[in-house]
């Protein structure tokens, strides 16, 4: 798998990997996956929610077929996310929503404040075997980060790269997150 960008609630403590005690594994504190591309379905990309009951395999996703590699050009990703629901775009095209009913009887976990993570992952269970033809290191170029709040708020994040990325917040009733660091 490769270029998923993501949120995942912030009750959430990563194992080991990062020094912190785990308070609610996942899938528990939620996660948002704004997009996913599997290189071995290199056409098409994915946005999905995980809950409780409702992961991995079992997980509530929407696909969006480009007809040609995803690769081949640049994209807008974004997620706008509001009380009880949640849509996904593409280049400005809606190709997916989600509310508490498409998850019910299993808890809806996506009205608390969430951590946004750009991961570069190959492999595992959703990416398969890595192709032994691939070469490293690879790059993961992102053009800008943003994170909108509702439009009585001031509030703007950026991040700078070279690729187009983009997630927009619509209003949630919390604070804003501290700004985004890329390294």
């Amino acid at each position: 798998m490769l270029g998923p960008l993501f949120l995942i609630g912030q009750q959430f403590r990563g194992q080991a990997a990062v020094g912190l005690l785990t308070v609610s594994p996942w899938p528990g504190a939620g996660e948002i996956d704004v997009m996913e591309n599997v290189s071995r379905i290199p056409n098409e990309i994915f946005g999905t929610i995980h809950g409780p009951g409702y992961n991995g395999g079992g997980s509530f996703s929407g696909i969006y077929d480009f007809g040609e590699r995803v690769d081949l050009g640049y994209h807008t990703f974004a997620v706008e996310w509001e009380p009880e629901k949640i849509r996904w775009y593409v280049d400005d095209i809606l190709y997916h929503e989600a509310e508490p009913s498409d998850v019910a009887p299993n808890p809806w976990v996506f009205e608390k404040p969430f951590f946004l993570l750009l991961n570069f992952a190959i492999g595992g269970n959703f990416g398969g075997a890595v192709d032994p033809a691939n070469t490293y290191p690879q790059e993961y170029l992102v053009d800008y980060v943003r994170v909108y709040q509702g439009p009585d708020t001031a509030e703007r994040f950026e991040a700078q790269g070279e690729h187009f990325v983009a997630v927009r917040r619509v209003a949630r009733g919390w604070e804003a997150p501290a700004p985004l660091v890329m390294v």
